[in-house]
């Protein structure tokens, strides 16, 4: 018995009337979809066609796919925009047969909810969407699937507004997609296939929506992705008036018209820096180069970074330094991080491939020598443009003074270094009072060493190599210098040049 047999008399006449179809629940079996495929065969004016929840298969689709793909005369069902087949089990298979059928039918929205489609059966959707037809399509929904990473890396390189094509072949010749709209709601998608299509959205403004919920991307790289959706709906002229307005707070900035800037010990944030954001919300904001964020001062305190996610941040701010012309990154606070050497050891390359960062503050990090001498080095790179160190409260001794000191021999930006609180003593003391003689580092100013376990030899070196006309301020507090080098450490300053000042 042929179910609604009314309906598919209809189709098969060609009714011009009947440009909508909907088979909601049916349970459609193989022969059933033969003679809904037979019925379509004869019509050109079905618009709208409806498989929602009828426990089809790959095989049971396949004819209805295959007829709307041949048409009348080979070239796609002319008058079809819309086609859902939600909630059944179609999979890779299926994929195929509607990618070939969006190269000739002019789809506008695609809806295959509630199936099997994975990875490989994403990516072929994906290539077809710069095809001749397939760039016609708005909205496809790929909800509640079984797509990963690679397939939703697989739309992010589709969606390449700069894509250029390889085939020179009139219509065959690959076209910029015009998708609007892209669901992938609950399916095994992560870090990187959220990523890359959050770097995506970026870029390619015609995109208005991306739902990404319910899978394993963090939270703060969905936030980041609804938030640069919001934008990409926005009006040019409304763009145009924020990004006026972020110019105008950077030429402001120049001018000394912005709002007070932070100071080492106050904790207050200027309007560039990542203020009420989390780890996750800083680096997706650097990961994506938001247009609505923009940071001269990161600050991350207490969060006990793990490799992984430090390895990403130090990648974001590479990525966020080679973009960002307009707001450089100047001050960088990762204090109370427990990142420990291996934190430090990949730190200390990123530090050094960013010539505009002025200001580092990295106390209270489990840091040791090892770390230390990481960082020496990078200190030594000519892109290395650091002004302010700190690096107080960790586990740094002799060895690491050294490296510190072997730096200051090459570096000459450094204005200030505080290595308050760590493990140095008497040689490393005695090496960084060496390099504080005339023609080693006449810019440094501050050097601070409270806390550390500095003797008198270590104090009687900066008496000895300090030269009169270095204009510099040596903290040495909570030390176990004797009073009678405290004293003729404090009868040094008192020689009538007053540029050089130890304070004990």
């Amino acid at each position: 018995m042929i179910f609604h047999p009314q309906l598919i008399s209809r189709l098969s006449s060609n009714d011009p009337t009947l440009t909508s179809v909907s088979f909601l629940g049916d349970k459609l079996t193989f022969d059933d979809c033969i003679v809904l495929a037979n019925a379509i065969s004869s019509n050109t004016y079905l618009e709208k066609l409806w498989l929602d929840n009828n426990m089809i298969g790959d095989e049971d689709v396949s004819p209805i796919l295959k007829t709307l793909t041949m048409g009348r005369n080979n070239r796609g069902h002319p008058n079809l925009k819309q086609l859902y087949i939600t909630r059944n089990s179609i999979g890779d298979g299926s994929a195929e047969m509607i990618s070939e059928l969006l190269s000739v039918a002019k789809l506008q929205q695609l809806c295959l909810n509630n199936n099997r489609i994975g990875n490989i059966g994403a990516s072929i959707l994906a290539s077809s969407l710069s095809s001749p037809h397939g760039s016609e399509l708005l909205a496809l929904k790929l909800n509640s699937n079984e797509i990963a990473d690679e397939g939703a890396m697989s739309f992010a390189k589709a969606l390449d507004p700069f894509r250029t094509s390889s085939s020179r072949c009139g219509d065959l010749a690959e076209k910029t997609p015009k998708l609007k709209t892209l669901h992938l709601r609950a399916n095994r998608i992560g870090l990187e296939g959220g990523m890359a299509l959050a770097n995506r959205l970026r870029q390619n403004d015609e995109i208005k929506c991306v739902a990404l919920q319910e899978n394993e991307i963090p939270e703060g790289i969905l936030r980041r992705i609804e938030e640069i959706c919001e934008w990409n709906n926005l009006p040019q002229s409304k763009r145009k008036s924020i990004g006026e307005k972020r110019i105008s707070v950077i030429r402001n900035s120049k001018s000394g018209i912005s709002p007070p800037q932070s100071t080492p010990n106050d904790g207050g944030r200027d309007s560039l820096s990542n203020r009420d954001m989390d780890v996750e919300e800083t680096i997706a904001s650097l990961e994506t180069r938001d247009c609505n964020c923009a940071f001269q001062e990161i600050k991350i305190f207490n969060e006990e970074l793990c490799p992984t996610t430090l390895a990403r941040l130090c990648h974001a701010l590479s990525s966020y330094h080679n973009h960002e012309e307009a707001f450089p990154l100047k001050t960088l606070w990762l204090n109370s991080n427990n990142i420990g050497d291996k934190g430090m050891t990949m730190l200390a390359i990123t530090v050094a491939k960013l010539p505009r960062l002025q200001k580092l503050y990295i106390t209270k990090n489990n840091i040791s020598d090892f770390g230390a001498t990481q960082l020496a080095n990078a200190l030594k790179e000519p892109t290395c443009q650091l002004q302010e160190l700190w690096l107080s409260n960790n586990m740094i001794s002799d060895d690491g003074a050294k490296a510190l000191a072997d730096s200051l021999r090459v570096n000459k930006t450094l204005i200030e270094v505080r290595l308050n609180q760590n493990c140095i003593g008497n040689t490393g003391a005695g090496q960084l009072g060496y390099v504080l003689s005339t023609g080693h580092h006449p810019a440094l100013s501050i050097l601070s060493l409270k806390g550390n376990m500095i003797g008198d030899a270590g104090g009687y070196s900066f008496l000895a190599n300090i030269a009169s006309e270095n204009s510099i301020r040596v903290y040495m507090e909570d030390n176990s210098i004797s009073k009678e080098i405290e004293n003729q450490l404090k009868i040094s300053n008192t020689r009538g040049d007053g540029a050089r000042d130890v304070i004990i």
